[in-house]
């Protein structure tokens, strides 16, 4: 992190977090496997103010290639003229989420905390303004889980559900709910606890997502299964998903864990013969055996 990092000024909160990871408390404990953010998407734009930048003179500040932190900077000065415009609130709180995941790519992640705090505040307020828009919920959702607030965050999850009646929720949002409740399950069982109700939907919604070609949340649908003791589920959709994609390197390397010995034979050559030609597969057999 730079030395120019900004404080925030949207959530109070954010500023004492700052100052205790400057005496070194380090990074937060977060999922170091984040589903795949969507793009910034274009909102409806509020009306220009004459005492500062209009919501599309912020929205620009956020182009690929930007400087995410003097954006967010920017976003702070000018929150003030925006406290009821949930079309700002949305673009805060998908840039702080976005420049999360370019600082922690780049290795500066004792900051972190204080961005997923801003975000989840940015998607309260969506939430807050505007109750019905189901995009605000994706990053609320996210937001919270990477702060390690699962019931919050599975509370989220069934207020979407809620508000989608099942149908109309985004793929993301569904593989989202998924790595939630997979959360909450691992929190469960390493406490000593059954497996929480929130399992089934969580599975639910994975599947679904899935289905609907989002191949991401192949590994949480895996390890849900894994972590309730349904071993045999877990490795068949890995299988499945390796017959269909044989070079994905992190369902390959979830497969050695779930099936070790003899067992990751069988799974490379039900792989095999569905690929006879493919080099990768026959190399992994032939590691297999």
């Amino acid at each position: 992190m730079t030395g120019s990092f900004r404080l925030s000024f949207v959530n109070s909160g954010s500023q004492s977090i700052l100052a205790v990871l400057v005496l070194g408390l380090g990074a937060c404990q977060t999922s170091s496997e984040p589903s795949d953010l969507p793009p910034i998407e274009p909102a409806e734009s509020a009306e220009i103010r004459p005492e500062g930048p209009s919501l599309e003179d912020l929205r620009n500040l956020t182009q690929a290639g930007s400087d995410l932190n003097a954006a967010l900077y920017a976003m702070d000065q000018a929150s003030g003229s925006f406290e009821i415009e949930p079309n700002f609130w949305h673009l805060y709180g998908q840039t702080s989420l976005e420049y999360a995941r370019q600082e922690e790519k780049l290795g500066r992640v004792d900051a972190l905390e204080i961005m997923y705090n801003d975000a989840e505040y940015a998607f309260g307020k969506v939430r807050q303004l505007a109750p019905d828009r189901i995009d605000g919920y994706f990053g609320h959702l996210y937001s919270l889980r990477m702060l390690g607030d699962f019931e919050a965050a599975w509370q989220c999850a069934e207020a979407a559900l809620a508000l989608g009646e099942g149908s109309d929720i985004p793929l993301p949002l569904r593989e989202e709910i998924g790595r939630t409740g997979l959360a909450l399950v691992i929190e469960s069982i390493q406490a000593g606890q059954s497996v929480p109700a929130a399992a089934e939907i969580a599975e639910s919604q994975l599947t679904l997502a899935i289905q609907g070609g989002l191949r991401s949340a192949t590994t949480p649908f895996s390890d849900l299964l894994a972590w309730q003791g349904r071993s045999e589920e877990a490795k068949n959709v890995l299988i499945e998903a390796l017959i269909a994609d044989p070079e994905d390197a992190a369902l390959i390397d979830r497969l050695k864990n779930l099936a070790p010995g003899a067992a990751l034979a069988d799974a490379w050559q039900r792989i095999g013969r569905n690929h006879p030609d493919h080099a990768l597969v026959q190399w992994r057999l032939g590691e297999a055996l």
